[in-house]
């Protein structure tokens, strides 16, 4: 029973002699000011990127393709707006289905994909289609390839 009063008064000394010799706390200044907000900065790895515009080129391609297989009379107006860009892209995975037409095209570097989309954009197929248009995010491959996915929602 002496030996439990002889630690609890050792683990006690131990203890006021730690407070004893801590510095004194800081004390916080509260001011008026409203607190500033948490910023959160999602910066993507080249890796993640990819993988992000990929996944959102796959996702829209498989949405058209859920809609099921069509030839429709607006089809060959679709082709038309696809083959404006064939001379700047490869494409490929061309197909037209019960809600729009869609193709992936392959830049070779950024500056071919960017001056393809100014012509893109001015070329009559694509100034005539009426339906809705979508270019997913350029997957920017590490060998400067960009590849995206061109829709063309039916235009009725």
């Amino acid at each position: 029973m002496l030996a439990v009063v002889a630690v609890a008064v050792a683990g006690g000394a131990i203890l006021l002699y730690v407070l004893a010799t801590r510095p004194p706390p800081t004390p916080v200044r509260r001011t008026s000011a409203a607190p500033t907000p948490l910023v959160v900065v999602h910066v993507e790895t080249p890796d993640a990127a990819i993988a992000t515009a990929r996944a959102e080129r796959e996702a829209a391609l498989e949405t058209l393709r859920r809609s099921g297989p069509a030839d429709e009379t607006w089809s060959s107006q679709a082709g038309a707006v696809i083959d404006s860009v064939k001379p700047a892209a490869t494409v490929s995975d061309v197909g037209c289905y019960v809600v729009g037409c869609g193709a992936t095209l392959t830049f070779d570097s950024d500056r071919t994909y960017r001056d393809a989309l100014a012509q893109l954009a001015s070329s009559a197929p694509y100034r005539a289609w009426t339906g809705g248009k979508q270019l997913t995010s350029p997957e920017v491959q590490s060998d400067g390839h960009v590849v995206v996915e061109l829709l063309l929602f039916r235009p009725d």
